[in-house]
């Protein structure tokens, strides 16, 4: 899993696809929302390593979207 799916966009898409079905829609109990951390996640030597990924389905598409939260939110 950690050599196909890296990083914080790749760890909420790994998560959320074992937790939703192809007949998912963005309202329905089981849509996961998946906040995830970068693999640096908490490391203040690298800029941007306090960045977070928020990973879910979309409600205009029904696709899996992703948003970045950064600061300190991630660490």
């Amino acid at each position: 899993m950690k050599e196909v799916f890296i990083g914080g966009r790749g760890f909420g898409l790994y998560y959320l696809w074992h937790a939703i079905t192809p007949g998912t829609k963005w309202n329905d109990p089981e849509n996961d929302i998946v906040i995830s951390p970068g693999p640096l996640a908490g490391n203040t030597q690298y800029a941007g390593s306090g960045k977070s990924l928020v990973v879910t389905l979309s409600p205009l598409t029904d696709i899996p979207i992703d948003c970045n939260v950064g600061g300190y939110f991630g660490r």
